[in-house]
């Protein structure tokens, strides 16, 4: 019986030692390919996000030619950018004024020829300072309501701004 024994832990051993090298293998292989599909999705974010830096730098370059702003340059600019064609899922491009409250009139005045004659600074209120949406890429109906929400209302958001200003 002993031999019986000794033949089978003979046995056993190379048939462990072949389980564990496949299953070495298999680990190796499969990490590898983790790998493979974790380069390739870094390397798609790290271009989309040089994209994006590429077309703020060009609305740096837009607001700096431009003195005053205008929602037909804006349309010719969001167009000429082709953001549905270049970012797939980009929905919408705005731009937010700064405006002092003392500002808040002449600033209303202003934008209400161009982005409707109901044109106002949103939620009403005095505050610090206001940042309006002024320009949109696409004017629906949907987007039409966000002309002149005020995006320094919104406690989240803030801060965020405050820094980008600075």
């Amino acid at each position: 019986m002993g031999a019986a024994y000794l033949v089978l832990v003979v046995s056993l051993v190379p048939t462990l030692l072949a389980y564990q090298r496949v299953k070495e293998n298999a680990r190796e292989r499969d990490q590898e390919r983790f790998d493979q599909i974790a380069r390739a999705k870094h390397d798609a974010v790290e271009r989309r996000a040089i994209r994006y830096l590429d077309e703020i730098v060009s609305l740096g370059g837009f607001f700096t030619a431009n003195e005053t702003l205008d929602v037909a340059e804006w349309d010719r600019f969001t167009r000429s950018v082709g953001l549905a064609e270049r970012f797939p899922g980009f929905q919408l491009l705005g731009f937010a004024e700064v405006v002092p409250p003392a500002g808040r009139a002449s600033h209303e005045a202003k934008w209400r020829p161009l982005a409707g004659a109901d044109y106002a600074i949103r939620p009403p209120g005095q505050r610090d300072a206001h940042c309006p949406v002024v320009l949109l890429n696409k004017l629906d109906a949907t987007n039409r309501a966000a002309l002149g929400a005020d995006a320094f209302a919104d406690a989240a958001l803030r801060p965020v701004l405050e820094q980008a200003v600075a």
